[in-house]
């Protein structure tokens, strides 16, 4: 409440964040019922919060700051703050609007013990009322639209928080006993948002309807233009109306869905007697085959003349000028969409697998810099913990094994092992792991594997708490980052990129990350130019 009390008297300083609210037609009982406020800079922050006595490693654990290579830093600055509230009204996160030309426009804080994105709603505090009272809730995709929505009248207003409708929403739903409402903007991205959420919500008995605005207009912008909202709403489609005219109009939708795959599609969308050279058709095809080639090959893109061929094999065409010249239009409009990206000239690339990647390289990157970060060595005399170590273990080790002690002991904070079988890399891990529980303590070191074989061998060979790579994702969902100071990830060259982004996102800085694998044991599915 202190803080936000802070970034409310921040807001009325900064007279460019106050601007862009009025010029937004946002009241001023409106930005005093929401308690938006304004994040000035780090030093700013962290100043008002020795003021008044929170520690930083609180606010670190609340999300207020996180760590970086250059230190602690605060996670929303020279933004527009939008407090998230608890059920019982207490502010628990904050999401932020950019108003220096930042290219992420709008960012929530990440998951913490207080708060989680995926099962929260913004304005659910100030719109739990009139639901209930109305038996219905509309579902919207920003902070903005719930402020305008609530002050046009339609208190019942919420919006998710930078992700889709997920069931985690909803327990929250079926306890409000509510119809739902959807209203997005008519927008491709809109579009697949409301076929999902309405997938998911037919699916689990939630009944309502969809109101999509034209295409470039949210509800924020609706409501500025004076439009008649009303007529909009009257004028809903209901969850499978909605399904049934999308999948006739686009079949290939139905990707949408999870377990519904292309081929699955394909069959339905031939049966309906869909153009077999739709732009639909060859988009979706196009999208499916970079990904399944990716994952068979162990590449990140794939370079046209290889997907032309593929795409000839999938949709049973044979290249001419006509049908090449369709695949180049579709391969440019899902460019212009951002669902691929053109690496070079002539390869192309899914939109998550090169954001994965890329931010794989920036990790690496940033660790190498704070590799270079002077350390406090482990152990002072390595060369006698070396000697005693060899007594223990009853063999000496190798100069190699030796060399990454070395490393660790100096304070390296990334290490891969790399080797095949018999050559040991077991032996090295348990010895690393040995010598860094000299400084952490047992619970806070993890191996990791993606088999629970894996998994178990590594645990016996190292005597170290193991999971699987899966039950560590889940169980740590609610975290922004893992709990541990050393993670182990064993068979490192099974480890796709998509599962290994997951992986690093969860790694703190100040974390020792151990990679072992072995380059002869199979393809580095998912690597490529990693």
């Amino acid at each position: 409440e202190k803080l936000n009390q802070f970034y409310i008297q921040e807001l009325i300083k900064e007279k460019k964040a106050y601007n862009y609210l009025l010029e937004r037609d946002i009241q001023t009982n409106s930005i005093e019922k929401f308690g938006l406020g304004f994040a000035p800079s780090t030093a700013k922050q962290i100043k008002f919060l020795e003021e008044i006595n929170v520690p930083l490693e609180k606010a670190i654990e609340l999300g207020v700051l996180a760590k970086g290579e250059n230190g602690v830093y605060a996670r929303l600055i020279d933004r527009i703050t939008f407090p998230i509230f608890s059920a019982n009204n207490r502010i628990i996160a904050y999401g932020g609007r950019t108003i220096s030309n930042h290219p992420a426009k709008y960012i929530n804080y990440s998951n913490t013990k207080l708060f989680n994105k995926s099962k929260s709603f913004y304005g659910l505090n100030f719109a739990r009322e009139k639901i209930i009272r109305k038996r219905e809730i509309i579902i919207t995709e920003g902070y903005i639209d719930v402020i305008m929505l609530h002050q046009a009248g339609y208190s019942n207003a919420v919006a998710v928080l930078g992700t889709s409708l997920t069931s985690e929403h909803l327990p929250m739903l079926k306890k409000m006993e509510c119809n739902v409402l959807l209203a997005y903007d008519g927008d491709k991205a809109g579009i697949n948002a409301a076929f999902r959420s309405a997938s998911l919500l037919l699916q689990n008995s939630f009944e309502g309807g969809i109101v999509l605005f034209p295409e470039g207009k949210d509800a924020a912008d609706m409501i500025k233009n004076g439009e008649d909202l009303e007529s909009f709403f009257s004028n809903r489609i209901n969850f499978s109306q909605f399904i049934i005219e999308k999948i006739k109009e686009n079949p290939y939708i139905l990707t949408k869905i999870k377990g519904v795959g292309f081929k699955r599609a394909d069959e339905i969308a031939l049966a309906l007697g869909i153009d077999t050279k739709s732009k639909f058709r060859i988009e979706s095809a196009i999208n499916f085959l970079i990904k399944e080639y990716c994952d068979n090959k162990g590449n990140s893109s794939i370079e046209n003349t290889e997907l032309f061929k593929m795409l000839d094999e999938a949709l049973k065409f044979e290249s001419d000028d006509e049908i090449i010249s369709l695949y180049q239009d579709s391969i440019s409009s899902l460019i212009k969409n951002g669902e691929l990206f053109n690496t070079t000239s002539d390869r192309y690339s899914l939109k998550m697998l090169y954001y994965a990647e890329k931010t794989i390289l920036e990790f690496f990157k940033r660790r190498e810099k704070l590799s270079h970060n002077k350390t406090r060595k482990i152990v002072s005399n390595l060369t006698e913990y070396i000697k005693d170590l060899e007594k223990t273990l009853g063999f000496s080790l190798s100069q190699e094994q030796k060399k990454a002690l070395k490393l660790i002991n100096k304070g390296a904070n990334t290490i891969l092992l790399i080797g095949y079988a018999g050559t040991g890399k077991s032996t090295s891990s348990r010895a690393i792991l040995d010598l860094l529980h000299q400084r952490y303590e047992y619970d806070e070191i993890i191996c990791i594997a993606l088999s629970g074989i894996a998994t178990q061998r590594i645990y016996e060979t190292t005597g170290y708490n193991g999971s699987t790579i899966q039950s560590l994702i889940i169980s740590s969902k609610e975290y922004d980052k893992l709990p541990y100071k050393v993670i182990l990830l064993d068979e490192a060259s099974m480890v796709n990129s998509m599962l290994f982004y997951q992986i690093i996102s969860k790694i703190s800085d100040d974390s020792v990350f151990k990679i072992v694998g072995d380059d002869g044991q199979l393809p580095a599915i998912g690597a490529g130019n990693i």
